[in-house]
């Protein structure tokens, strides 16, 4: 609910949803993507682009590299995220789109920019994510960052940081002029 009155003060801002651009890190980044389908599902216009980085996106946890990548990610844990996942998800199911939008119907959904990791836990989500959004046509760029760590955007003067926000940067503008 905090997501969606976010999002439309920022319309009221910018006064269409082709100047919008939403994105977000980690839950935040599976917050943008639960955005988008509850836009769908109101039969709301998509803003011009979202970028979901180093995205939460499968609370159930289905993805292998929870365990293939547990001694490679310093910063987050499979046992973290149950925690939070069982608080999250309280009486409802891990499944439900708006819990885990990477199992919702994605189609019609705007143009995203993934990036994540390749040492990080949650690379399987944006890897199976990214998937899905190209099933379903909808425009989709996977970005994996060699050996870099969940959140590694955060990191002040970090030569992969700046890159990965001058990606970003190129997307914005990419995705504006397209929905102009």
């Amino acid at each position: 609910d905090d997501v969606v009155s976010g999002y439309q003060w920022l319309l009221e801002q910018a006064r269409h949803p082709s100047r919008v651009v939403v994105g977000g890190i980690s839950a935040g980044g599976g917050l943008t993507a639960a955005l988008l389908l509850w836009l769908k599902g109101a039969g709301q216009a998509q803003p011009a682009g979202a970028v979901p980085l180093s995205p939460w996106l499968d609370l159930t946890q289905s993805g292998a590299s929870y365990a293939s990548k547990a001694s490679a990610d310093p910063v987050i844990s499979k046992a973290y995220l149950d925690r939070m996942a069982a608080m999250y998800v309280g009486d409802r199911r891990a499944h439900e789109p708006m819990i885990s939008p990477v199992f919702g119907d994605l189609a019609g959904l705007a143009p995203q920019l993934l990036q994540v990791g390749s040492s990080e836990v949650l690379l399987d989500d944006s890897v199976q994510y990214a998937a899905r959004l190209g099933a379903a046509d909808v425009w989709a760029a996977l970005e994996v960052w060699p050996e870099a760590i969940h959140g590694w955007h955060g990191v002040p003067g970090l030569p992969e940081s700046d890159d990965a926000l001058a990606s970003i940067a190129r997307f914005f503008h990419w995705s504006i002029a397209r929905a102009a």
